[in-house]
């Protein structure tokens, strides 16, 4: 099984741990990914990301 990460820890809020959300949901603009963070207090958030239609593995 082939596996990566698209999204890397980028702000504190992500520092500990990000983690999956809801399946994508297609829009006309890309894939739209909901996800968490966790920093280094133990406190999750809620994230968003654009992902390309085409090539998912590309953040926009």
């Amino acid at each position: 099984m082939l596996t990566f990460k698209i999204l890397r820890p980028k702000y504190e809020w992500e520092a500990k741990k990000i983690g999956a959300g809801p399946p994508p949901i297609r829009t006309e603009a890309g894939w739209l990914l909901i996800y968490h963070g966790v920093d280094v207090n133990h406190i999750y958030r809620a994230g968003a990301a654009l992902l390309d239609l085409e090539d998912p593995s590309r953040v926009i």
